[in-house]
């Protein structure tokens, strides 16, 4: 029992842990959107498919000793693999740099290729673990129940999925998680091999016991019963063709069951359980290894208790425990005398000319092409959930981990529960939660990014969880009869990748919105409440009352989510979707000339507007007004400059585009260069649909560079081509969500390559859930720079907004532009030693989220100047 617990969990525990660490190092390359998990998800969704797809193959196929040498085989070809990647490119799973991208065309192709390369073959070894293993226990101890390893590998899911925001990624390295997974992996192929080895030994004693016994003829029998040349029968027992039995069992062709089951050619299942890692039958079944057209000589044997696993359908081993005595789950095959009895009376009924009865529904008959359709469409309307929940929190704090997982985790929670035993699923219960949940979703939506991140992720957690309860639920009900339980979670697993290639590709190509949201949360709407339209036959007045109000209301939540979506668009003048996200212009005061504009949004944050009237074009609006961190920065290196005498003209660089405001600050000696990864962005700024004109209409050379920021620069540093910016500006959010490897101390570093000798850096720090303060000055700490935080609220023009200005001269936050200047101007710095540092290896978002209060290692190192503002970093303001 020991080596089969250790391989699956250890197989469990690896399969989730490297799902995180993969989109980690995925990142840095893609922009750091939320896309980028999306596209990790559908590749994980369909390794776990074809992970499930070679186990069934496998076990349908070949003999257990076949399948225990080519499952060796395959390991010593995953061990070599990885072994060879670490010794040869210095990381067992890391990503070669001839992967990162040279521009942002075929993202999702390139991404796909990337993981297929850097970690495909261990995942997809990994994804076989479950239904295989599980099958050599069965075989190998017949008289012990399967389950505990269901449980130990549905805990090593959770553990791996749950510990990794909060126990791993705050403290252990990128590098050190990924030579982790590396020897875990080795341990992980030790322990399967000892189990196959297992199935190997206890083979040759079967084959040894059955060579013994050879001189049993095929016509012998014991007392008391009869067998057949293909095999005997006791009391309701069949026997297969090299077997013989005792009272009351059934032998199949490879190996002995006890009595009252029958075991499949692809392994010995205790009574009532059939085994498999992604979507396997539920114990309770009888896997033959004879065709369907011979299944009337084997009795197929379901116990009470009905157990198994699913990974390709969940994303993970869910235990599926089911306590129905009844139903197709539950069914036996009739003895022979009872048949001839049956076929008899039948007869004797049409000599008399007595109107022939139909016959009932086969329990075991081949399920059809609607119920195919649908296990497909729950199983891909919770998948689409998922994702899409997974989508709405990542776009206004930050692609991490961190709002990765948790969403998995209940994900994978409702497929534990569901398939627990169908008590556990009520519909007018997790009815009730829809609705409550799904109102809290749409309130949460029209408030935007400034609603509590707490309370966001309380109710899309709890929309989640209801939602896939509600297709799980349904799912576990649909379950077909144990001979067919193979099929039916293959086309679970199916349903998953369907979900995620809709959300990653479908939904991007086709929707202006995130439309796959209301989409997948109206559907489980939809499918509650089919499930509510016919009552039960003892259904009092007023459970009938209660039923049509829970249905109602499930139509309002439903019509209210699209109403929400629908509203937004209506105000865009223009709206475009791609893998990096989606933008709108909207007009607003349009009967008022002094206040005309158009506004940029990316996801629920303004990104910049510009009026419509001829004399105001040209003014610096939103986050980049004169008076913000930027535009005193740029005035102070002009200023300075005319004091020494240099001649006029600045190099401006700025990473994030938006609608081009930041070239309205530029004079014609100015050289100003833009990096920007969204091509909608670009387009929109250069004039397309005629509602932005500041890169047109600036005095200075500008140039626009398209793709990672990041990577642009090192690329120019490559070719010896620094950018020698006088002031180089960082203003990189997707919606309100920062990309994070654009904020490491390696990425503050190389921009302070580009700087000309006293130039400077000013980051837009902005942001409604995360207090970038404390990783801004642990940069500058390192770097040897000085820090002046200026807060600017809402007036006129501006929104409000906060910059970290970091130079290398104290003197510089001191000029006279500062001094001057009607915003608020702190001279900040640490206290001490920086209690984290945010680098390529380590980037939590846990440990910079607000938690109310100023933080106690950020100290004013000299005076401020300017009105009184707030002691925290303040939160980007709406037009």
């Amino acid at each position: 029992m020991l080596r089969y617990a250790l391989a699956i969990f250890t197989s469990a525990f690896l399969l989730f842990g490297i799902q995180p660490l993969a989109g980690r190092y995925a990142l840095p390359w893609y922009g750091g959107t939320p896309g980028v998990w999306t596209a990790c998800m559908l590749f994980f969704q369909a390794a776990l498919l074809g992970g499930y797809a070679y186990s069934h193959g496998l076990a349908s196929r070949l003999t257990p000793r076949a399948q225990a040498r080519v499952h060796l085989g395959l390991l010593v070809v995953a061990v070599t693999v990885v072994v060879a990647r670490a010794l040869w490119m210095g990381s067992p799973v890391a990503p070669g740099p001839e992967w990162r991208p040279v521009s942002a065309e075929l993202a999702v192709p390139r991404l796909l290729g990337m993981l297929a390369v850097s970690i495909g073959l261990p995942f997809f070894v990994l994804s076989t673990t479950g239904p295989l293993l599980q099958s050599w226990f069965a075989r190998a101890r017949p008289g012990r129940s399967p389950y505990a390893l269901y449980a130990l590998s549905n805990t090593g899911s959770l553990l791996a999925l749950l510990g990794y925001p909060f126990l791993v990624e705050p403290w252990v390295g990128r590098a050190a998680q990924a030579w982790g997974f590396g020897v875990g992996f080795v341990l992980f192929a030790v322990a399967c091999a000892v189990c196959a080895v297992d199935v190997l030994r206890h083979e040759r004693a079967a084959a040894s016991t059955s060579s013994g016994s050879a001189d049993v003829t095929a016509g012998a029998a014991e007392a008391g019963s009869a067998v057949s040349h293909v095999g005997a029968a006791e009391a309701g027992s069949a026997v297969s063709q090299v077997g013989a039995v005792e009272a009351g069992s059934a032998v199949s062709q490879v190996g002995a069951a006890e009595a009252g089951s029958a075991l499949s050619h692809v392994g010995s299942v205790e009574a009532g359980s059939a085994v498999s890692h992604v979507g396997a039958a539920e114990a309770g079944s009888a896997l033959s290894h004879v065709t369907a057209g011979a299944a009337d000589a084997v009795a197929e044997v379901a116990s009470p208790r009905a157990e198994g696993v699913s990974e390709g359908a969940g994303l993970g081993a869910l235990a599926m425990d089911d306590a129905n005595p009844a139903g197709p789950a539950g069914t036996s095959a009739p003895d022979v005398g009872t048949l001839q009895q049956q076929a008899f009376e039948a007869m004797r009924r049409e000599a008399r000319g007595e109107p022939r009865k139909v016959a009932p529904v086969d329990p075991q008959a081949r399920p059809g092409l609607r119920a195919t359709l649908e296990w497909l469409g729950l199983a891909t309307c919770a998948s689409v959930l998922l994702l899409a929940t997974t989508n709405q929190l990542s776009q206004d704090v930050a692609a991490g981990p961190f709002l990765w997982v948790l969403p998995l985790a209940v994900y994978l929670l409702t497929f534990i529960i569901a398939f627990s035993r169908e008590s556990f699923y009520s519909r007018p219960v997790y009815s009730v939660l829809l609705i409550g949940s799904g109102a809290a979703v749409a309130h949460a939506h029209s408030a935007g990014p400034h609603f509590p991140l707490t309370l966001q992720l309380l109710a899309y957690a709890a929309s989640l969880f209801a939602g896939c309860m509600v297709c799980h639920g349904e799912l576990y009900r649909l379950r077909p009869a144990p001979r067919h339980l193979s099929a039916f979670y293959l086309w679970v697993s199916a349903g998953g990748v369907l979900g995620a290639l809709f959300v990653s590709g479908v939904a991007t190509a086709l929707f202006r919105a995130y439309w796959e949201y209301p989409l997948a949360l109206g559907g489980c709407c939809a499918v509650a409440l089919a499930g509510m339209v016919k009552g039960e036959q003892a259904e009092t007045w007023s459970q009938r009352g209660r039923r049509v109000l829970r249905g109602a209301m499930l139509v309002m939540v439903t019509v209210n989510l699209f109403a929400s979506v629908n509203r937004e668009l209506d105000l865009a003048l223009f709206s475009a979707r791609n893998f990096f996200g989606v933008v709108r212009v909207t007009e607003q005061n349009a009967g008022k000339p002094q206040s005309h504009l158009f506004s940029l949004r990316h996801g629920a944050i303004t990104h910049g507007w510009q009026y419509v009237m001829p004399e105001l074009r040209p003014r610096p609006t939103t986050y980049f007004t004169r008076e913000s961190g930027l535009g005193l920065a740029i005035a102070e290196q002009r200023r300075l400059r005319a004091v020494v005498g240099l001649p006029p003209g600045l190099r401006v660089g700025v990473l994030g585009l938006g609608v081009g405001t930041s070239a309205a600050l530029l004079e014609k000696e100015d050289r100003g260069r833009f990096y920007e990864i969204n091509p909608a962005v670009i387009s929109l700024a250069r004039g397309e649909g005629g509602f932005f004109s500041y890169l047109s209409d600036s005095p200075a050379t500008v140039d626009v560079v398209e793709g990672d920021a990041r990577i642009s620069l090192e690329r120019e540093l490559e070719r010896g081509e620094p950018g020698q910016f006088d002031v180089l500006a960082l203003d990189v959010f997707s919606s309100d969500a920062v990309p994070v490897h654009l904020l490491t101390a390696e990425a503050v570093a190389l921009y302070k390559k580009h700087l000309a000798r006293h130039g400077v850096l000013a980051l837009h720090i902005s942001n409604v859930h995360l207090d970038l303060v404390p990783v801004t000055l642990a940069h500058a700490r390192a770097l040897g720079m000085h820090s002046a935080y200026v807060f600017h609220d809402t007036q006129g023009d501006a929104l409000r907004s906060n910059w970290m200005i970091l130079s290398p001269d104290r003197e510089f936050s001191w000029g006279t532009s500062f001094v001057r200047a009607t915003a608020r101007v702190r001279r900040l710095g640490l206290r001490g030693e920086p209690d984290f540092v945010w680098t390529d290896d380590r980037s939590s978002v846990l440990r910079v989220l607000r938690h109310g209060g100023p933080d106690m290692s950020v100290m004013d190192v000299e005076a401020s100047s300017g009105p009184p503002g707030p002691s925290t970093v303040a939160t980007p303001g709406q037009p």
